[in-house]
């Protein structure tokens, strides 16, 4: 079992973030990906919380980056993500059919998630995520940048076996 909630939450009037100074249509990928769009992570594994209270993960960055490793860590591999200004990550490794999860800001613990069912729940919360950013960014849909990485999370996943 996988659990994932990216946990955007526009808080105050505009101006007091980011997102709310500039141009998002307009914006850069390093302004959408490490600037914009800050929060927590809820990321439960196999009944462990893993979850991110750093109040400050660039969540597009989270999402994009996860969607891309956990479909791409295959048999045999391990794939990092690698949190922005610090450095802390979150380690996956292929073990046949199941990935083993473990970050390294909980030491010492580690769960095991389906491979299929980490790449549906990170593509869901992906989805979720860009759908939360369009409604309350209707610009964003402007962006070439945003509209790549949304085009690519709606999809479903290519084969998966």
């Amino acid at each position: 079992m996988i659990e994932i909630e990216i946990g955007y939450v526009r808080s105050g009037g505009r101006g007091r973030r980011r997102e709310d100074e500039i141009s998002l249509r307009g914006a850069s990928s390093v302004e959408l990906m490490y600037s914009c769009f800050v929060g927590n992570i809820k990321f439960v594994v196999g009944g462990l919380d893993l979850s991110v209270d750093f109040d400050w993960v660039p969540l597009l960055h989270f999402a994009n980056n996860m969607d891309l490793i956990f479909a791409a860590v295959g048999p045999g591999d391990e794939k990092y993500y690698y949190f922005t200004e610090s450095s802390d990550f979150i380690r996956l490794s292929a073990q046949g059919d199941d990935v083993l999860v473990e970050c390294s800001y909980v030491p010492g613990r580690s769960a095991t998630v389906n491979r299929v069912d980490g790449v549906l729940a990170t593509r869901a919360a992906a989805s979720t995520l860009i759908g939360q950013l369009e409604e309350s960014y209707p610009e964003l849909r402007g962006n070439p940048i945003f509209a790549e990485i949304a085009e690519r999370v709606r999809r479903p996943p290519g084969r998966l076996d």
